[in-house]
C-alpha cells in the first residue's frame, strides 16, 4: 500500500523579476515502511518538496494523498496551514492569519479564518489538531508528543 502519493505538484516563488519555479509536475510514491532518499543538485527543489509534505509551506497546485486519503488544499488553506505550522504549539492571532491570506486581490470576509480553519480540520482530520484559543486565535498542536 502507498503511504504517500504526490501527483503533479507545483511550487513557485515570487521574486523581483517574476515567478521562479521550484517544483514543476512532481510525482512521488512512498510505500508503507519504505525508506526514501531525495537527492539532486542545490536549488532543484528537494527542501521545498519536504517542506510541502511536512505542511510547513503550501503547494501552488497538485494532489497529495496520505494513506489513501486525499489532502487537497486551496492556496488559502495552504497559507493558513503554513502560518500555523511555522508556529507549532504557539497561538497565532486571527489578524496574523488574515495577513497570510490577504495578499490575493479578492475581498476577504470577516469570518474567512473560521471558514478556512474549519475546512482544514475537516480535510486533515486528527493529523493536524488545530485548537481554537478563545479571544486569542488558533494553535496547531504538536502531534509528535
Amino acid at each position: 500500500m502507498t503511504s504517500i502519493c504526490v501527483r503533479d505538484l507545483h511550487k513557485r516563488y515570487k521574486s523581483r523579476d517574476g515567478e521562479v519555479p521550484a517544483l514543476v509536475s512532481v510525482d512521488l510514491d512512498v510505500k508503507e515502511g519504505e525508506f526514501v532518499t531525495i537527492v539532486g543538485p542545490s536549488g532543484c527543489g528537494k527542501s521545498t518538496l519536504l517542506y510541502i509534505l511536512g505542511g510547513f509551506i503550501g503547494a501552488d497546485e497538485g494532489r497529495i494523498e496520505v494513506e489513501g486519503k486525499a489532502v487537497s488544499l486551496t492556496r488559502r488553506e495552504w497559507a493558513v496551514l503554513e502560518c500555523l505550522s511555522l508556529n507549532i504549539g504557539r497561538v497565532v492571532a486571527k489578524d496574523r492569519l488574515l495577513q497570510a491570506i490577504a495578499n490575493w486581490d479578492e475581498d476577504i470576509g470577516a469570518n474567512a479564518i473560521e471558514v478556512y480553519v474549519s475546512r482544514l480540520r475537516t480535510k486533515l482530520g486528527g493529523s493536524a489538531p488545530i485548537r481554537t484559543v478563545r479571544g486569542l486565535g488558533y494553535r496547531l498542536d504538536d502531534t509528535a508528543g
